[in-house]
């Protein structure tokens, strides 16, 4: 609860006190201060190895008490403001709204409590995002260390920070509470969306359609549901984007007076909390950066000054992001794990790759419940246009894992927290873009002919639009192709579910009310559709056994062979031994379900880590360390692998017989 109750006053106090500002702005306000105390929070505690439950629950605690006392400081203060400024919100909310705000509480009540009901059981989580928070828990620090699967330290990390948190108060005892941090990540993206729409413009009915578009892509419902981090990043570039329209609509210029360097510092921090946590999501920032300097330089701002804006941007990113980056270039002699950036983007100049790129990415997300075999046809476009560019569809350039047609020719409607289809949002993008592309073509042709209005003027709303379909073609087009690439683009389906929405109810405004109301009602029907099956299925993962069958689930959806040969037998072996060692060396194969097996040798040890790796983080495993017993386990059946025993730090130890095939322990 102190960190429901952190967040609560965070809001209440950014209410409070920058209550100038638009209410969701002060929302992200205080998301961002929030964001940032947690992680100078956990580099501070770290920096002195005391980041354990004590100092964690401590520091909520005074960081609460700081808080209310701040709040009701304030609230004493302007008491007769805040109560007309109160009245005067309640008073521009219909009754519409009223309702909406109701059914969004219970909808938002219905996801954590199913979330809390879900144990992880997607294959990244149990194989390195939650397992370094076993870790930084046992070495109290989030600072680098030995592992066998360098996506533990490579990978940004904030989202686990917020999750350590979770674990230290909350996790031991039930670690489904992870999910809470993606489950209250898309409560809140549904609002920045919804009040986005509304600030560029949008009706309440547009704004409520881009919301229910965004919140019922089955991407974005299966990730809020999981372990993941992909809510918790675009959270971050909404936050960003709500900021950018306060300067983009502001009457004012760029100013560096109070109000302006608050808006600047909440831009930059924002933008490196989203490095920090996946930087997925920066195509779309590259685009919105663009057209915020557009405005600007057409409404006569100081040169000097947005250089000065840019620059202290920067600054304050980089100075943020240090401590990360600082471990990465020890360990890596990189700034960020070579494999995990540059590698999974399209880095060529000829466009030629991010034109087949672009469409391949498309194809992941069309196939739906009314066009199945859809994937086939655009599968055959796709290869196509490759032969027509001289390109080939399959070269490493533009695919992550997997031929194309192999990972395609199969894919189908699915509900997947990284696999599902988007269907819905993805054609009426490309109707949109359909439609727009004609529309140019008439008005450059009415232009040669000096016929029709010509006007160039580029309203916000426009603008904005324009902005988000550019941004999620920037990146499908620059985001390397796989079966997996839906969830890397939330940020980018939440920002065109505006656009989107804005662009249909233009078309009632200019064209037919009625055509509006058949696009409405089909997107509705098929969106309908979409939420009754994803509902259904998410609920299939709701876990009701006893803990003692908990693992099992870890397990149950993909790695059951794991489980069987690995798991079980492991816990047979010390269950019957039931001996506890002061310290065990574990030898395990990149990418098999590491976070289950932490869980279950800490009941029988003071200190599990590492041994013999031979990767970037070899430089952190203390070989003065002699483990009481050394478990190995493998991908495969290791058959006389370790058939003489094990050697390790001069020490020779012992296979006991008990176990066989992919799991072995060795004792000294």
């Amino acid at each position: 609860m102190i960190i429901v109750a952190g967040i609560v006053l965070s809001i209440m106090y950014a209410s409070i006190k920058v209550s100038y500002e638009r209410c969701i702005v002060r929302v992200a306000y205080a998301i961002t201060g929030l964001g940032l105390f947690i992680y100078v929070l956990t580099e501070v505690l770290s920096l002195f190895g005391k980041m354990n439950r004590f100092t964690c629950t401590a520091t909520w605690i005074i960081y609460d008490c700081i808080l209310l006392a701040l709040v009701l400081s304030q609230w004493r203060i302007n008491k007769m403001r805040l109560t007309d400024i109160t009245h005067e919100i309640l008073a521009k909310i219909s009754a519409k709204e009223y309702l909406c705000v109701a059914i969004f509480a219970v909808y938002g009540l219905f996801i954590c409590l199913l979330a809390v009901r879900i144990v992880p059981y997607n294959w990244d989580s149990l194989s390195y995002h939650l397992s370094r928070i076993w870790f930084w828990t046992q070495n109290e620090s989030v600072g680098h260390f030995t592992t066998s699967d360098t996506r533990m330290l490579g990978t940004p990390a904030f989202k686990e920070f917020i999750d350590l948190h979770l674990y230290l108060l909350y996790g031991k005892n039930n670690d489904s509470v992870f999910n809470l941090t993606q489950s209250v990540s898309y409560l809140f993206n549904i609002l920045f969306v919804y009040s986005i729409a509304r600030r560029i413009g949008c009706s309440f009915k547009g704004g409520l359609f881009a919301a229910v578009l965004f919140a019922t892509s089955p991407t974005v419902f299966a990730e809020s549901l999981s372990t993941q981090t992909d809510e918790f990043a675009a959270l971050w570039i909404f936050v960003f984007v709500s900021v950018l329209l306060e300067l983009v609509n502001c009457d004012d210029k760029l100013q560096l007076n109070k109000r302006g360097i608050l808006r600047l510092c909440v831009l930059a921090f924002s933008l490196a909390l989203s490095i920090l946590t996946k930087p997925s999501g920066l195509f779309c920032v590259a685009v919105f950066f663009f057209w915020l300097l557009y405005i600007c330089l057409k409404r006569g701002d100081n040169i000097t000054l947005i250089t000065k804006w840019i620059l202290l941007v920067v600054a304050i990113m980089i100075i943020t992001i240090l401590p990360e980056a600082i471990r990465n270039i020890v360990t890596y002699g990189a700034i960020s794990d070579p494999w995990q950036g540059p590698g999974q983007l399209v880095l060529t100049f000829d466009l030629r790759y991010q034109i087949v790129n672009f469409f391949k990415s498309i194809g992941y997300f069309l196939p739906g419940v009314l066009w199945p075999s859809f994937n086939q046809i655009w599968q055959h476009m796709v290869y196509y246009l490759g032969y027509v560019l001289h390109i080939d569809v399959d070269s490493l350039i533009i695919s992550e894992g997997g031929n194309y047609h192999d990972s395609l020719i199969y894919k189908i409607e699915n509900y997947e927290y990284d696999t599902a289809t988007n269907s819905v949002i993805t054609i009426l993008f490309i109707v949109i873009s359909l439609v727009a592309i004609v529309k140019c073509v008439w008005y450059f042709i009415c232009r040669i002919r000096k016929t029709g209005s010509t006007s160039n003027t580029c309203p916000v709303r426009l603008g904005y639009s324009t902005a988000a379909f550019a941004a999620f073609i920037v990146t499908c087009a620059f985001v390397k192709s796989e079966v997996y690439v839906c969830r890397y683009m939330i940020a980018a389906f939440g920002l065109l579910a505006v656009a989107i929405s804005f662009q249909i109810q233009k078309l009632g405004e200019h064209r037919s009310k009625l055509l509006e109301g058949v696009v409405y009602g089909a997107a509705g029907l098929l969106i309908c559709s979409q939420f009754i099956g994803m509902t259904n299925y998410h609920m299939g993962h709701i876990f009701v056994g006893t803990d003692e069958e908990r693992a099992k689930a870890y397990y149950e959806t993909y790695n059951m062979s794991e489980y069987e040969s690995v798991y079980v037998a492991l816990k047979q072996y010390l269950e019957d031994n039931g001996e506890t060692y002061h310290s065990i060396g574990l030898k395990m194969d990149a990418g098999a379900y590491s976070y289950p097996t932490l869980r279950l040798l800490e009941e029988y040890s003071d200190s599990v880590y590492f041994i013999d790796v031979y990767n970037s983080s070899s430089k952190y495993l203390d070989k003065t360390n002699v483990p009481d017993s050394i478990v190995v386990i493998t991908f495969s059946d290791m058959g006389d692998m370790y058939s003489e025993g094990y050697s390790y730090n001069g020490y020779n130890y012992i296979r006991d017989g008990q176990l066989s095939g992919r799991c072995n322990v060795f004792i000294k």
